[in-house]
């Protein structure tokens, strides 16, 4: 079993909770979209801690780009050395239209779509040793730009 703890939102507070969760001895720092990105307060733990895993719990799928949520993830994953965890949500139609201005599918839609298509659309799954720098046994995503492997990261998809 891990153990984990949210930093919150506050900017201030990120690099102290980090180093803190990290001394106690907690396996994991997570961030949630609720009313910030959740991006941003992670690349500040991955600066100040060198052993917890930094993973968002959630990030907003449908709202983005899937090659920019690629890049910002391998970059991520990249600078934290391998200890970043993409945790992908769906959200619900509401937040969809109206807060992130995208438009819904209907679940049939988006069940059909999943099936031949993941949230990152672009990247394809590899279950590959070889493909991991990380002995997690998350499966592993590659986006695939130009035929050349743009960036591998673990991904977590909630729904």
């Amino acid at each position: 079993m891990k153990v984990g703890a949210n930093v919150g939102e506050d900017l201030e507070k990120i690099i102290e909770r980090s180093t803190r969760f990290e001394s106690l001895g907690l396996d994991t720092i997570t961030t949630a979209e609720l009313g910030h990105d959740p991006f941003l307060p992670l690349m500040l733990a991955a600066e100040h801690t060198s052993r917890v895993e930094l993973m968002t719990s959630i990030a907003v799928a449908f709202a983005r780009n899937p090659m920019n949520l690629a890049n910002l993830g391998h970059d991520l994953n990249a600078f934290s050395k391998g200890r970043f965890i993409l945790g992908l949500g769906s959200q619900i139609r509401a937040h969809i239209n109206w807060r992130y201005s995208m438009p819904w599918s209907s679940p049939a839609a988006l069940r059909e779509a999943q099936a031949t298509r993941s949230p990152t659309s672009s990247p394809r799954r590899s279950h590959s040793p070889a493909a991991s720098s990380t002995t997690s046994r998350a499966p592993r995503h590659e986006a695939v730009l130009n035929g050349r492997i743009a960036c591998s990261i673990r991904i977590t998809i909630w729904s």
